[in-house]
């Protein structure tokens, strides 16, 4: 695959006239990373989503993300942008691409810059986790999904997308919120697991301005509660109609309206937040490019100093 060339609109070259194509620098390597810098980098992979019987595509999310993000503007200049390139998936060879993501993230935040990864399939919700992990052994890492899937299915007998949640509760401590979970897309045996993992959640149903302030309490607390905060997006928790390019389209999912962007980012712009991920943009079953637009925008929440 070959790398993204950022480009764009140019109306200036003085920062008060900067987008993103135009502040971000591309690594060549990732020797020297700045401090509190931010580090994108795509998961060029969907071979879980085959393995879990979903419709393939969403290899191509990485890129189709950041062509939506190249003319976003950039409001506060000193954020320090660079994109690290794609990791991508030979022969079928999904644990490899995934041991890659982990080494690759674990570099990122070892020399203390933040991690935003673009997806691809939600198979990189594991390896993302995994990475930080090791960045930090010795802290207590929290991570708030926001899915409309639990993704803690047994692997049987491989991982795939959907099982992310069951390794990571296998392999350690899980401290887990999920945001946007669908009753009509969870079988009752998906709720018991998720009860017995300990993983907390928020019905799609009861994540409304008419819960604000329940909901605000329970995440608050839940940050409250961790070091390092691991938020991770799957872009079919959002109703089918701004985000159709996914595997999973979801007809009662939520909306990315004002109440779901203020609780996102203050979400985010937790100090404790040092990973974003984003996953199962699908660009070949996209509409005018609705999903990538709105992971970017999302994405572009964080960009902040």
């Amino acid at each position: 695959m070959k790398n993204f060339i950022w480009a764009g609109r140019r109306d200036g070259n003085s920062p008060e006239y900067a987008r993103v194509h135009q502040h971000i620098t591309v690594l060549n390597t990732l020797d020297n990373i700045d401090l509190g810098s931010i580090i994108l980098h795509g998961f060029s992979v969907d071979e879980g989503v085959s393995r879990n019987n979903g419709r393939a595509g969403a290899a191509e999310g990485p890129d189709a993300i950041r062509m939506a993000m190249s003319n976003l503007p950039i409001h506060h200049p000193k954020v320090l942008l660079y994109d690290a390139g794609n990791i991508t998936c030979s022969n079928h060879d999904l644990e490899s691409a995934q041991r890659n993501l982990s080494e690759k993230t674990f570099h990122i935040l070892n020399h203390g810059a933040k991690s935003l990864v673009l997806g691809g399939g939600h198979e990189l919700l594991y390896p993302h986790q995994i990475g930080i992990r090791n960045a930090y052994p010795n802290k207590n890492i929290g991570i708030i999904y926001i899915d409309a899937h639990f993704d803690n299915r047994k692997p049987d007998p491989i991982a795939t997308s959907g099982t992310g949640f069951y390794q990571l509760h296998t392999e350690g401590n899980l401290n887990a919120l999920a945001i946007g979970i669908q009753k009509n897309a969870n079988t009752a045996k998906l709720f018991q697991d998720a009860n017995s993992m300990g993983i907390d959640y928020i019905l799609a149903q009861e994540f409304t301005p008419y819960n604000s302030k329940l909901n605000l309490e329970k995440i608050q607390d839940f940050i409250a509660g961790v070091d390092i905060l691991h938020v991770s997006v799957c872009m079919d928790v959002f109703s089918a109609a701004f985000a159709p390019g996914v595997s999973a389209p979801t007809a009662f999912g939520l909306l990315p309206d004002a109440y779901f962007q203020h609780i996102f980012d203050q979400i985010i712009s937790n100090p404790k937040c040092i990973a974003l991920d984003f996953a199962e943009v699908n660009p070949l079953l996209d509409i005018d490019n609705r999903t990538a637009k709105l992971a970017a925008g999302l994405a572009h929440l964080w960009l902040k100093t």
